[in-house]
């Protein structure tokens, strides 16, 4: 008898000792944090690319005769080419006249230029795309996938609004067009 009292008298006290220990260590309910970050805009790479693949400020048309500018028979392929991008799930691409351009006449679609030729521009193929207006400059949507995108456009020298092929003369025919970028 005298081993279950000393057994329970051990017990007890080690149950106390216990209590007394739980009680005794006190953590830490609740903690807080704060999350610094800067958010930035998603951006891409963007270039003009030749029919050829280089990349340019520069579209060439080479020589071109009064006959191809009445048959509107010669353009050029390009492409607006968005790579690297980061962060950034769509683009909206806008042609617009340059610094010191304008469009042909007031009312007209074409993209001015010198020596009495304008230049039309086209998303996709000519006369079967869709044509880019200079005077209201509708806004291509691009969507990015795997970081990047391409816009194929293809731009034909014409003769100007309001003009004949007896207005044309001959020289070096310039037409400054901006592509803005908006990011999404």
């Amino acid at each position: 008898m005298r081993h279950t009292t000393a057994l329970i008298a051990l017990t007890l006290a080690g149950g106390l000792f216990s209590a007394f220990a739980n009680a005794a260590i006190t953590g830490t309910s609740s903690l807080s944090a704060t999350f610094l970050s800067t958010v930035v805009p998603g951006t891409c790479t963007a270039n003009v690319v030749d029919g050829a693949g280089n990349t340019t400020s520069e579209i060439h048309f080479n020589d071109v005769f009064k006959s191809d500018l009445s048959n509107k028979s010669r353009s050029e392929a390009f492409k607006v080419v968005l790579s690297q991008c980061s962060g950034v799930r769509a683009a909206e691409v806008t042609a617009m006249p340059g610094a010191g351009g304008d469009c042909s006449t007031a009312t007209s679609d074409n993209f001015g230029a010198t020596h009495a030729t304008a230049f039309e521009l086209w998303k996709g193929n000519v006369d079967s795309g869709t044509r880019l207006s200079c005077q209201s400059q509708p806004l291509q949507k691009v969507p990015i996938v795997d970081g990047g995108a391409n816009v194929a456009l293809n731009a034909r020298i014409v003769i100007a609004d309001d003009k004949t092929i007896a207005d044309v003369t001959p020289g070096d025919v310039t037409s400054l067009i901006t592509f803005q970028v908006e990011y999404q």
